[in-house]
């Protein structure tokens, strides 16, 4: 079977998130990835490791500037998740990587991209979401997200960014250099007009509501979807009194709490106004939907979520569990052409 990008090498540098989701994505699509880790400190998340070989590599170690150019230049793409500056201080940054290679592809993930005041600011996503301005909701207390916004977000801007620039070499023959900032991404995503309104509570039929045993998400935005909510709502109101108030979102909320989420659930499908449970993430991955999509594989005894996308000729493919730290360092650096002996005594010197 064909993978969409086999054959595309990439060098990850970048060790936490968003950088190993990035490069985790691209492997499926069918990358040779490799991880290059500080040697004696694992440091990728081993749930992101799947289909990618990793090796140990000091790169403040002078003798493993000779590894590094030697991998780069056999590379198609380099990606990194450093502070500003920190890849130029190890000798490894673009301005020298496309000396060796002028092809090479260097995607920088940084929190608040490479240049701008904020740019060595420290932060995590919650940091870059609360400037970003996606947790502001009028009217609301801010509350830390289900998920990881900004890292999630800039990888897939990564991972976009990455596929167009090689498809852009093969129309110039060179690669570039791609600067994906974390905050960015957020910024991007508040964009969207509607998101504000709909947030903000100003839709009543938009949002969580508590049921009898739970609660239930809501999403009758059109007025085919309103319409039939309140008249489901107002059948199930029991008297003709709050029948006629069933409009009113004081009223629609408290009739929501006379049953369970469901029964509510099984309703509002047969009236096909858009609604969902609340599941946590081990119901997530038991429902028969989320199943039946493929979206949960096992590998090894281990779960993992593939890649979301189903591509129809050439689909993505989890190829092999996720890799040990430093597993593959020996038989990568025999490829480059070091003997034992030499092998040993890098490892000696704490080169690798």
């Amino acid at each position: 079977m064909t993978l969409p990008i086999e054959g595309v090498k990439i060098l990850d540098l970048s060790r936490l998130l968003p950088g190993p989701y990035c490069s985790m994505m691209l492997s499926d699509l069918g990358a040779d990835v490799l991880v290059v880790e500080i040697p004696g400190r694992a440091a990728t998340p081993p749930y992101l490791q799947r289909n990618k070989k990793s090796m140990t590599l000091n790169l403040k170690k002078e003798e493993s500037k000779d590894i590094f150019f030697k991998l780069a230049e056999k590379s198609d793409v380099i990606l990194e998740g450093f502070r500003p500056g920190v890849t130029k201080n190890l000798g490894v940054d673009y301005d020298i990587i496309k000396e060796i290679n002028p092809r090479i592809i260097y995607c920088s993930i940084s929190g608040f991209g490479q240049d701008g005041p904020y740019k060595n600011k420290s932060g995590h996503d919650v940091n870059y979401a609360g400037y970003g301005g996606i947790l502001n909701v009028p009217g609301k207390v801010p509350t830390v997200p289900g998920t990881t916004i900004a890292d999630l977000g800039s990888s897939m801007f990564a991972v976009i960014s990455i596929l167009a620039a090689l498809l852009a070499r093969e129309k110039t023959g060179r690669g570039q250099y791609i600067d994906v900032s974390m905050i960015d991404s957020v910024v991007s995503w508040t964009g969207t007009y509607a998101g504000g309104a709909l947030a903000s509570g100003s839709i009543s039929t938009y949002g969580i509501y508590e049921t009898k045993d739970d609660y239930i998400t809501l999403g009758a935005i059109e007025e085919k979807f309103r319409k039939s909510f309140f008249k489901v709502l107002g059948d199930a109101a029991g008297s003709p009194e709050l029948k006629k108030k069933i409009k009113k979102k004081d009223v629609f909320s408290e009739v929501l709490k006379t049953k369970t989420t469901a029964e509510w659930v099984k309703i509002l499908d047969d009236a096909d106004v858009p609604c969902s449970p609340i599941l946590t993430s081990e119901e997530t991955f038991s429902d028969p939907h989320v199943i039946h999509r493929g979206m949960v594989v096992e590998i090894e005894k281990t779960r993992h979520v593939p890649f979301p996308v189903k591509l129809s000729d050439t689909p993505a493919k989890i190829r092999s569990p996720p890799s040990s730290f430093g597993e593959h360092t020996n038989e990568v650096l025999e490829e480059l052409g070091y003997a034992k002996e030499k092998i040993d005594e890098l490892r000696k010197a704490g080169v690798i």
